[in-house]
């Protein structure tokens, strides 16, 4: 592996503790979670960052990982840099083939995979991508090793393009989507044993003939691993599925649901780390109301409201409860959280802005949402009491610290725009910087 020279001013590391990471302009920036310095830049100015970087997770016994990865757009080439800002390290694997202009494929559907291709195993010992390096206009899976620096192609005993990896929790297996003359396949591959298993064959229906994967993710149980997975277009999911994968599991994927939706959205920790599925049903072509289903055997659908147009929903950190926002309109709607259990649905306010999304803290005990010219924070556990910040503006993304349930990232990009440290428990705000930024807010940590 290549090692460039240092980074942006041949600096040395970042200090030790807790950083928020973000994308402006494309290029990355640092800031300590104290406030103590202005945010440091990550990456050099002459690379542009793809705006699909990712963090490692936490190491036992850390509260954010300590690995970025990134896609240099410009050069069509993964790099990993270390969370204190050292080791800006090239992969040795192009993304693209020799001669082609990377601006000629990010905007195709095979760039679009690509560039969201990229996951790190859940100790960070592994990376996976993929990559067309042939041109041929189809890629596949490589898997880095970050203790080595080597990649590993994955071979594959048919053809096709892949897309859509996914780790397991215990960062053994990779399922991944494989999609060849318009018949979409499902994967597992064991980087063990390097065995492959196949999930799904043939997906598409003649009902359903141009139905793809839209979500992919895995059981939370380690022990008995399965893969779940919707089925159909964007705006139209028509089936949910599951598939055990572990020694003595049936061969044949398990229906869970099928019908007609708006939207399915997973979560590992969803009712209580059960594992489950929120669906929007589909009334007339429009949003309709919420129902939930678990990957358990024999569980059932559930319904969560009624006589409600949901246009966003979330789980909770937690999962023990879901925040959506009803009759979106211009931007705006009613926000809601029920819980799952006992289908308590409560109203918290109207005129919430679906953008940036309503965001939940660490424990899952206080959510944030703005109104365009607020940001305002509630409890979810105590009295429900709404506490408007003394910061005001549009927000354009905010996240919860991954250490403290009173700290708070907020980014504004109207007003007094800039990025601000929020103490929510004492209502104060310290402004550290004077620009905007547009996208998402992630946590490091330098060891």
């Amino acid at each position: 592996m290549y090692t460039p020279p240092a980074g942006p001013s041949s600096r040395g590391p970042l200090s030790a503790g807790m950083h928020f990471v973000f994308l402006r302009d494309g290029t990355l920036w640092s800031a300590p979670a104290d406030g103590s310095t202005p945010a440091a830049q990550l990456t050099p100015k002459d690379i542009t960052v793809g705006t699909n970087w990712v963090v490692s997770s936490p190491l036992p016994g850390r509260s954010a990982g300590n690995m970025l990865a990134y896609i240099d757009l410009q050069r069509a080439l993964v790099h990993t840099i270390r969370s204190d800002g050292l080791r800006d390290t090239i992969v040795q694997q192009p993304l693209l083939k020799a001669g082609v202009a990377p601006s000629s494929v990010w905007d195709t559907a095979m760039g679009e995979d690509i560039l969201t291709s990229l996951t790190w195993s859940k100790d960070g010992s592994m990376l996976a991508f993929i990559a067309d390096p042939a041109g041929k206009g189809s890629t596949s899976l490589y898997i880095l090793s970050a203790a080595t620096g080597t990649v590993q192609m994955v071979s594959l005993p048919m053809k096709g393009s892949v897309s859509h990896p996914v780790w397991s929790p215990d960062g053994i297996r990779v399922a991944f989507v494989l999609t060849n003359n318009g018949k979409t396949s499902i994967l597992d591959y064991n980087t063990q044993n390097h065995g492959l298993l196949m999930i799904t064959s043939s997906l598409n229906s003649p009902a359903y003939p141009n139905d793809t994967v839209l979500t992919l993710d895995w059981s939370p149980d380690t022990n008995t691993p399965a893969i779940t997975w919707s089925v159909g277009v964007i705006g139209q999911v028509h089936s949910i599925w599951l598939r055990h994968v572990g020694a003595g599991s049936s061969t044949t994927p398990q229906l869970l649901i099928n019908g007609n939706f708006v939207q399915a959205i997973y979560s590992l920790n969803g009712h209580g780390g059960a594992g489950s599925w929120l669906l929007v049903t589909s009334v007339l072509g429009r949003a309709g109301n919420l129902w939930r289903i678990d990957i358990t055997p024999g569980a059932y659908p559930v319904a969560l409201t009624s006589g409600k147009q949901v246009n966003f929903a979330q789980w909770s950190s937690d999962g023990t409860q879901v925040d959506y926002l009803d009759s979106i309109s211009s931007g705006v709607g009613t926000l809601y959280i029920v819980n799952v259990t006992t289908v308590v649905n409560t109203l918290i306010a109207k005129g919430v802005a679906n953008e940036p999304a309503p965001a939940w803290s660490e424990d899952g005990q206080q959510l944030v949402y703005n109104t365009g010219t607020h940001t305002i924070v509630i409890n979810v556990q105590g009295n429900k009491k709404l506490q408007p910040l003394t910061l005001q503006g549009l927000a354009s993304a905010f996240v919860w610290s991954a250490t403290s349930s009173h700290q708070l990232v907020v980014a504004l990009s109207d007003g007094k725009q800039g990025v601000y440290l929020v103490d929510t428990q004492h209502n104060s705000i310290l402004q550290l910087d004077q620009q905007a930024i547009n996208g998402p807010i992630l946590w490091t940590e330098v060891p």
